[in-house]
């Protein structure tokens, strides 16, 4: 008789621990049931709050780019409008859970004035593979404001202005003529750190080369220039 106590009592012992390992493999189940059993192209509901973050601006703000970097973070180009009549370049970073990235900037964005004019406009962007973050546009030029010229930005990993690239961080690329306007349309980078800016100068195509400092690869087209000239408006570049 008290063999067979002893055989009831480890059958129920091991009757509950198999319910208790089945209830924990359900709960984690049910943890990541969301991302588990999504359909491709359905809203992830654990980034953000159901899946969408909202930034919120002083005036207006729109984003006209976005890349990833190796760890999910997310890098946006946006222009932002501090202040009615100054725009200026901002770069949101967030989380892969799409919270805003600490110790990027103030709260994940960091906002340049590029060209103290108060119209500039930010149009894409890029990583490299130290972190930094290259932004590219159009801005504008102070006490003219129908002259419009490409600008050029590089930030580091914690969205400050590293001073040896241009003038402390920014760069302004010049005109082919002393008046008109140009806008950046895209930048990538290439294996050697070099930059690519393609843009609209006057209705014609131009792509400039940059070394990783923004001096222009002289070997390239002239002085590290190539344009086309009456060409179409660049849409795209990757």
């Amino acid at each position: 008789l008290e063999n067979r106590k002893r055989n009831v009592s480890g059958e129920m012992r091991s009757r509950v621990s198999g319910w208790l390992h089945g209830l924990v493999r359900v709960l984690l189940v049910c943890a990541v049931a969301p991302s588990l059993f999504a359909a491709p192209g359905d809203i992830d509901s654990g980034f953000g709050v159901g899946g969408w973050r909202t930034v919120e601006a002083r005036y207006f703000s729109y984003s006209a780019g976005l890349v990833l970097d190796p760890s999910g973070n997310s890098f946006s180009a946006v222009t932002c409008q501090e202040m009615e009549g100054d725009c200026r370049f901002a770069v949101l970073k967030l989380d892969s859970n799409g919270n805003p990235a600490s110790g990027f900037g103030t709260d994940g964005k960091q906002t340049i004035d590029v060209s103290g004019a108060g119209f500039d406009v930010a149009k894409a962007l890029v990583l490299d593979g130290a972190g930094n973050v290259y932004v590219t546009g159009r801005v504008g030029e102070p006490g003219s404001p129908s002259l419009e010229r490409i600008g050029v930005v590089k930030l580091d990993g914690s969205g400050n202005l590293v001073p040896d690239f241009g003038v402390g961080g920014k760069l302004v690329l010049p005109l082919g003529s002393p008046s008109g306007w140009a806008t950046a349309t895209g930048i990538a980078r290439d294996g050697q750190g070099s930059l690519y800016v393609a843009g609209t100068e006057n209705n014609a195509v131009v792509v400039f080369k940059l070394d990783r400092n923004g001096r222009p690869v002289t070997a390239f087209g002239i002085d590290g220039k190539a344009t086309i000239p009456d060409g179409p408006h660049v849409s795209a570049f990757a």
